[in-house]
């Protein structure tokens, strides 16, 4: 898996192109779909310092252990080397 945004900023065009998949993948086995990046790395002014934001919706049967599951495997297994806040996984019930 690609290691991305050591020592500059984060593109998002980078993150879609060498970890959308294992995102996505990762994401789905926690219960988590329609992932969005919003903050600094979608508007592209992101910084060296800059964290990914994510917001996705959860499975209605998820809670928000699958949340930090979600967090925990992205970092473990290297899909992403950039700094993450677990308070940017959101559940997003479907409807709101």
């Amino acid at each position: 898996m690609g290691e991305i945004g050591h020592n500059r900023g984060m593109r998002l065009e980078e993150l879609r192109q060498s970890n959308k998949e294992q995102i996505l993948r990762l994401a789905a086995s926690y219960g988590a779909r329609n992932i969005r990046i919003f903050g600094s790395v979608a508007r592209g002014d992101s910084s060296p310092l800059s964290d990914i934001d994510f917001l996705v919706d959860l499975d209605p049967d998820r809670t928000l252990m699958h949340l930090g599951g979600l967090l925990t495997g992205l970092v473990m297994y290297n899909t992403i080397s950039f700094p993450m806040d677990p308070g940017c996984f959101t559940s997003h019930p479907k409807g709101t």
